[in-house]
């Protein structure tokens, strides 16, 4: 009876040992499963944060042309008008500089 009890307690031993090898063998491959995971996850937030960051860009330049193109246009207007004056104009508006020039320097 003293023999079986003692065969009985090694036979519970040696469960209790199976059963803590499975439960450290399940830990390690949920660990590691969760790196994995986790290393999923912040690939994936990294590129989600790229890919947000591009659009804003581009939204920005898009608005930012959208709202320079009125100026960039009047300019060329302006640098167009310039370019067909005729030769009184331009001459009137070269003396009209220079007057300026000259008065604000105080060389009148």
């Amino acid at each position: 009876m003293a023999k079986e009890a003692v065969e009985l307690v090694k036979q519970a031993e040696e469960e209790a040992k199976a059963l803590l090898e499975q439960s450290r063998i399940y830990s390690e491959k949920a660990l590691d499963e969760a790196k994995v995971s986790a290393k999923e996850k912040y690939k994936q937030i990294l590129y989600d944060a790229k890919t947000e960051a591009e659009n804003i860009k581009k939204k920005a330049e898009e608005d930012a042309q959208s709202k320079a193109q009125p100026t960039i246009l009047k300019g060329k207007e302006n640098a167009d008008a310039i370019r067909n004056m005729d030769e009184k104009e331009l001459t009137s508006a070269i003396n009209i500089v220079i007057e300026r020039i000259v008065k604000t320097n105080g060389n009148s």
